[in-house]
């Protein structure tokens, strides 16, 4: 069955449909042409972009970098002065409670245990408090001197003065 010896019906014709075609050969390449040209473009662009970071001088970053480190510390310095004003308030608030319940235990029962105050920086307890009105009444001139100066009070000449002041302090 070699060359013209085939009969018609028995050659195996491809389909047309199957067979390549130039024209959607050519429209693909064009495609992926533009698809290509569109890649390169955006990577243009991204080469120019960074081309411009070299125009941007190393002083000019760190001048950048020290100009937020300063607003920086500055909103720092802002915050830590609100925080201390507000520890200051919260002291003097706790420390008028504290005067009240004393001024209260102290008006049901004259030798109550009187609470101990706090320093208005610290917030701590105050050492060496008294805590009767008794030890008050026995409080030396420095250790009154040194209670009425933590608290902030003027401080009175006399002791019997200083002394009536620390009472006042705590009640």
């Amino acid at each position: 069955m070699e060359g013209g010896d085939v009969p018609v019906g028995e050659i195996d014709i491809p389909d047309i449909e199957q067979q390549p075609s130039f024209q959607h050969l050519s429209a693909g390449f064009e495609t992926a042409a533009s698809g290509l040209n569109a890649f390169a473009g955006g990577f243009n662009t991204i080469r120019s972009e960074l081309e411009r970071f070299e125009n941007v001088q190393p002083s000019q970053q760190g001048q950048q970098i020290q100009e937020i480190k300063d607003s920086l510390q500055l909103i720092l310095q802002a915050i830590n002065r609100n925080h201390l004003d507000l520890s200051s308030r919260i002291t003097a608030t706790e420390n008028s409670n504290t005067q009240l319940r004393n001024r209260l235990n102290h008006l049901s029962n004259s030798s109550a245990t009187l609470l101990p105050l706090r320093h208005p920086q610290t917030g701590n307890f105050i050492e060496n408090c008294p805590s009767t009105i008794a030890q008050i009444n026995r409080l030396s001139g420095i250790e009154a001197t040194r209670i009425l100066e933590i608290l902030g009070v003027q401080v009175p000449p006399a002791l019997a003065q200083k002394r009536e002041a620390v009472r006042l302090q705590f009640i």
